[in-house]
């Protein structure tokens, strides 16, 4: 995938996802080794997180739910 195809979400975007977290939980996740969260991407001073980065941490905790 190149970067012209990648879907890229904001903070805001992936605190909804995440049924209304904070920002700040948002990157007390991504300093936490043991959770292996999708660390962003920075573009042009913001934060963004790859969307297939996301799907696939969904799948890999589903995975380890089961």
């Amino acid at each position: 995938m190149t970067d012209a195809t990648k879907k890229y979400l904001s903070a805001a975007a992936v605190c909804a996802r995440y049924d209304g977290r904070t920002r700040m939980t948002l990157y007390r996740w991504c300093k936490d080794p043991e959770l292996n969260f999708p660390k962003p991407v920075k573009i042009r001073g913001q934060n963004y997180w790859v969307a297939a980065e996301l799907d696939a941490y969904d799948s890999s905790m589903e995975g380890a739910r089961a």
